[in-house]
């Protein structure tokens, strides 16, 4: 994720950013639960943990060359949103923009095993949410 982010920014300095502002936000979640029971007796264990963090970065640029799209870029081909940034701000001279990037990753596991006299269970999950958005001036004129 932070090679995109670095090319991205690249990317609206080259085209003549002059006010770039990222505010990136991360949360986790794993949690875990275990069940048991032996001739009709049970117990139960669950435990989770939760994390979250924000950051908020500001640069500002002073551009000489006129915008254009730098070469060797590799996440670029794939992100129409980009593109479609690109060609407006260097067909219409686009003097503000925001973007916005969230990637959301999910995996749950379960396992139930069951006998009339014995019981298993296990199940758990993790979460982690990564949300990007990019405020960006571009020079005048």
């Amino acid at each position: 994720m932070e090679d995109k982010k670095n090319e991205f920014v690249r990317l609206i300095t080259a085209l003549g950013a002059t006010r770039v502002r990222v505010r990136s936000e991360q949360q986790s979640r794993t949690r875990f639960g275990l069940a048991a029971s032996l001739f009709g007796f049970g117990a139960s264990v669950r435990a989770g943990e939760a994390d979250s963090n924000a950051a908020e970065t500001e640069e500002l640029f002073a551009p000489e060359a006129p915008p254009a799209l730098p070469d060797d870029l590799v996440w670029y081909p794939h992100e129409p949103e980009w593109q479609a940034l690109a060609q407006r701000r260097i067909a219409l001279r686009t003097q503000h923009a925001a973007l916005t990037i969230r990637l959301t990753r999910s995996s749950e596991l379960g396992l139930s095993l069951r006998t009339t006299e014995v019981g298993l269970g296990l199940d758990g999950g993790d979460t982690s949410a990564v949300t990007l958005h990019y405020e960006i001036c571009f020079e005048q004129g």
